[in-house]
């Protein structure tokens, strides 16, 4: 079955990435691990970073964040308190020569059971 997509999904798509990598690449050859505070549609979050391979031309980071890691969710849901939707998130950034080449991502979200 094929899936059609519309404007408004791209627009998101690439907000996202915009939002989600907002990493000084430059500071990747300083750290093995550190964290950022990082913005997207969802709100704003601490994703935390591992460099998993650098070298001359090609970097891979892996990122990762959970719904314990906002300061702000987009819909004014308190950050503080028990949550009822757990979310893990992952991400590899494959770097070339100092850009973006591949941005792979994984979410999975589930709710609380009582």
């Amino acid at each position: 079955m094929e899936q059609k997509y519309d404007k408004r999904f791209f627009k998101l798509f690439f907000k996202g990435i915009t939002g989600a990598f907002q990493v000084n690449i430059e500071n990747v050859l300083h750290s093995e691990n550190y964290t950022v505070r990082e913005h997207d549609d969802s709100g704003v979050y601490r994703a935390k970073y591992n460099v998993v391979k650098n070298n001359n031309t090609h970097t891979v980071l892996q990122r990762k964040w959970t719904n314990f890691d906002y300061d702000e969710f987009a819909d004014g849901t308190p950050t503080v308190g028990e949550h009822n939707i757990k979310s893990h998130h992952n991400g590899e950034v494959h770097i070339m020569y100092g850009q973006i080449h591949t941005v792979h991502r994984t979410s999975k979200a589930f709710l609380k059971g009582k």
